[in-house]
């Protein structure tokens, strides 16, 4: 007789945040945020993460907030900007040791820019998850803006995931404060927060990059050492269509190493079941010039992709054209 196995009682983080569709990262702030419990060991109970799903199911019918209620959560936390500001610029003073250097202008002006970074936070949040056109526009221009002060990636994504971590502490607080009353409100709050954050992350991180390659007269292949931390990812071809630099991420994505690829058309690596490898290949046009394709991946089945794509320029001729690829499930 075979043995009857064992029932699944916890899953660790890695599991529980694939069991919930969400990054590992996500599920750290839940937990930090105490919205959802994780055990000393380090796991999550199978019952508390079927709670925090049922409370979320696009599908629940009882105590699902109106439109209103989320923005009391959002009008309550607008009054706090400054507040959260002051926080945000005292959590990463002692997360990045160079701030200490700082002067008293440099403090003012990161402060500054942190009540305009929570102000669009909560703006998207307004708007549902989505970042519509112009909002894109504006935060690609803050990535821009930052690549041509030589300010760095990491510590831009940094500072919003700092930024996310305080609404989520403050959001709980407000629903206790409520007695019960915003607890719906609050669950709907944080399942918009996340998403907004990420997109808000990829439109900041691909003016980032749009900036540095368009500004740049070097190849990306010279500019690896910061291309190959980026999790996006990142390619390079010439004029023919022939794959010239990929960071690692690209690699991941396909299933191929370097050398693999370097002098293969683009075309015979992503080969799309939707949408059209061509215009990755053309002058970008439309929002920013960003394509979305559907491609079979090794990473988990069918994925979208939206490409960030720019015109690559060596002396002011062009010579190829390069993208940042952000990845979606299909």
């Amino acid at each position: 007789m075979a043995d009857t196995p064992t029932p699944v009682s916890s899953l660790n983080l890695a599991e529980a945040a694939r069991w919930l569709n969400i990054d590992d990262d996500a599920l750290k702030a839940l937990a930090r945020a105490r919205f959802i419990k994780q055990e000393d060991s380090g796991d999550f109970a199978l019952t508390d993460l079927k709670a925090f799903s049922a409370r979320n199911s696009d599908s629940a019918t009882v105590g699902v907030p109106q439109s209103g209620d989320i923005q009391d959560i959002i009008d309550g936390l607008d009054t706090e900007i400054e507040e959260f500001a002051l926080r945000a610029q005292a959590i990463f003073s002692k997360a990045v040791v160079e701030t200490r250097q700082w002067t008293e202008a440099q403090r003012s002006e990161f402060v500054q820019q942190a009540r305009a970074r929570f102000g669009a936070i909560l703006a998207v949040m307004s708007q549902g998850t989505q970042v519509d056109s112009a909002l894109r526009r504006d935060l690609q221009d803050v990535g821009a803006n930052a690549a041509g002060a030589g300010a760095s990636l990491p510590h831009l994504e940094l500072i919003l995931r700092i930024s996310r971590d305080l609404l989520l502490q403050r959001s709980m607080k407000l629903a206790e404060q409520s007695n019960g009353r915003l607890n719906s409100a609050v669950d709907a709050f944080i399942a918009r927060l996340l998403p907004a954050i990420d997109n808000l992350l990829d439109a900041i991180s691909s003016g980032f990059w749009r900036a540095l390659l368009e500004r740049s007269e070097n190849r990306l292949d010279q500019l690896s050492t910061l291309v190959e931390k980026l999790p996006y990812p990142i390619y390079e071809v010439d004029l023919d269509g022939l794959m010239r630099h990929v960071n690692a991420a690209f690699c991941r994505v396909f299933g191929r190493n370097q050398e693999e690829v370097i002098g293969v058309p683009l075309a015979d690596v992503v080969k799309p079941i939707e949408g059209d490898v061509a215009a990755l290949l053309a002058e970008p046009q439309g929002d920013a010039g960003r394509v979305t394709l559907v491609v079979e991946s090794p990473i988990g089945g069918n994925v979208r992709l939206e490409v960030d794509t720019v015109i690559r320029r060596t002396r002011g001729a062009v010579d190829g054209f390069a993208g940042l690829m952000l990845v979606r499930r299909a």
